[in-house]
């Protein structure tokens, strides 16, 4: 039997996607880089409407094709790269005096993603000029913590609560999609 008052370290595995205000950005942004979404949003909605797609690609979709400019695909890359390098460091920043360790597994920039808008839909260019724009970032963590043996039961809940509180000043918005806990075996 476990005595409640003994320390267990707990491994959570847990989903979060964080959004980094442009405000934040604009002092390293070009004013090429600033429009990028909406020029890339643009271009995607013209090749939409010539081919008759009922949905929106994701970029790399579009990487060699004739009607999209090559350059706005490796700008959208490298933007995508020097902004997702800032997300894991201010993450690792913000999380490590929380936590035991903090291990990023994946980063994902969202505007490489299928957009989750038709082209029926009334706001789409709106929409898809903000989903292209490479400021959100999809992570997948992996977190231990040190607790006490009774509350180990409840790590999930309280890591993903401690990951947005301790993230949402740093970032525009903060949300957990998915959370398990994980066996010893599995955070290795």
């Amino acid at each position: 039997m476990d005595n409640a008052g003994t320390l267990g370290i707990v491994p959570v595995a847990l989903t979060v996607q964080v959004t980094l205000a442009t405000q934040r950005l604009e002092a390293l942004l070009s004013t090429a880089e600033r429009s990028l979404g909406q020029i890339l949003a643009e271009r995607v909605q013209a090749v939409v409407a010539a081919q008759r797609l009922g949905h929106y690609p994701a970029l790399d979709f579009f990487e060699g094709h004739p009607d999209m400019d090559p350059a706005l695909i490796v700008t959208a890359k490298a933007l995508a790269a020097q902004i997702r390098k800032r997300v894991k460091r201010e993450v690792q920043t913000q999380l490590w005096p929380v936590f035991s360790s903090v291990r990023i597994e994946r980063a994902t920039t969202l505007a490489f993603t299928l957009p989750r808008m038709t082209p029926a839909q009334p706001d789409a260019l709106a929409r898809l000029a903000q989903h292209y724009f490479p400021n959100t970032v999809r992570l997948e963590l992996v977190l231990t913590t040190l607790d006490k043996q009774h509350r180990l039961e409840a790590a999930e809940e309280a890591s993903s609560n401690k990951v947005v509180r301790n993230l949402r000043e740093a970032f525009e918005s903060v949300t957990v999609t998915a959370t398990r806990r994980l066996n010893d075996t599995d955070s290795r």
